[in-house]
């Protein structure tokens, strides 16, 4: 879904284009028009300053459709009906917010939904309209504020999250300095410049573990990840990494992970991740045990193979 990442309304995005491309996923067929209807008059006969971009509604019926078309246009909100004939309820918000977690996404609800609605407030739709109140300009305001209110508090968790990481980056250094065991100490330099496509695999490996942590998490799946981190050490330790090599590893993957879910699940996968970097410090550490008492002896890449197979 990156590709559709990238189509995020900016903070200036009402001003800096002429027109806006929202998705309208909507079943009924005469109520479309009556939106479409009404969205075009009030802009008609309200906007009469030329920097306020207009609103121009993609209708799709269900939710696979939608997903499908996201990819294809700009656009830069969704209005979405909960009931549809492919999904129903909450599972409808859900599923679309995580297509598209850089996107605001406004919900209709029937006055007997009202309830569902402020669910999916809570989850994080910026707005809620009641079908049977609505108007045209109070769809065109909810729309337009939504983009800005959305954008906006973007920009403030993008500012955010790079003091938490530079914090989160610092700390983490604290833990390497205080550490004995280091790459500069065994006498090689780090993963990522001497072994880049070795670096990546390890990664790679650890985005994995992450997802699969996340996932445990969340739907509270017995998963025991000790055996795989344990594994990593082991081949980290042959390779005379140390624990700035998994702070760098742990970061790289979480970059990658990055702007693929929305402000709040970042910030857990940020929390997760670093708790698996410090289990996998703390493994590959105890790797390095046997040597401790090698005083004066220096360590090469075949006694440390030899005493760990």
């Amino acid at each position: 879904m990156a590709n559709v990442l990238q189509n995020t309304a900016s903070n200036s995005a009402l001003q800096g284009a002429s027109s806006l491309l929202v998705m309208l996923v909507e079943d009924e067929p005469a109520f479309v028009t009556l939106l479409q209807e009404w969205l075009q008059d009030t802009q008609k006969y309200t906007n009469t300053s030329k920097s306020l971009a207009s609103i121009q509604l993609h209708h799709v019926a269900t939710l696979q459709d939608a997903i499908a078309a996201l990819p294809l246009h700009p656009f830069v909100a969704v209005v979405v009906d909960l009931n549809l004939p492919d999904s129903q309820g909450v599972d409808t918000y859900i599923t679309l917010q995580n297509c598209i977690p850089q996107l605001p996404i406004v919900v209709l609800s029937g006055l007997q939904d009202e309830e569902l609605a402020m669910q999916t407030m809570r989850l994080g739709a910026q707005d809620y309209l009641i079908k049977s109140q609505i108007s045209g300009p109070l769809l065109l305001r909810a729309v337009r504020y939504s983009i800005e209110r959305f954008s906006l508090r973007q920009e403030l968790f993008r500012v955010h999250e790079t003091e938490r990481r530079q914090q989160e980056r610092q700390f983490l250094d604290r833990i390497v300095n205080r550490s004995s065991v280091s790459s500069v100490l065994l006498g090689v330099p780090a993963i990522k410049q001497s072994l880049p496509e070795l670096f990546q695999k390890f990664s790679d490996r650890f985005a994995s573990v992450l997802d699969q942590a996340m996932e445990q998490r969340t739907h509270k799946i017995d998963c025991d990840f000790s055996s795989i981190l344990a594994e990593m050490a082991r081949e980290l330790s042959f390779l005379k990494c140390g624990p700035r090599d998994i702070v760098e590893i742990y970061l790289d993957a979480l970059s990658r992970l990055s702007g693929r879910f929305n402000p709040v699940r970042e910030q857990a996968y940020s929390e997760e991740g670093r708790l698996l970097a410090l289990q996998l410090m703390g493994l590959l550490v105890s790797q390095y045990r046997p040597y401790a008492l090698r005083i004066g002896k220096p360590l090469d890449r075949d006694s440390l193979q030899e005493e760990n197979l």
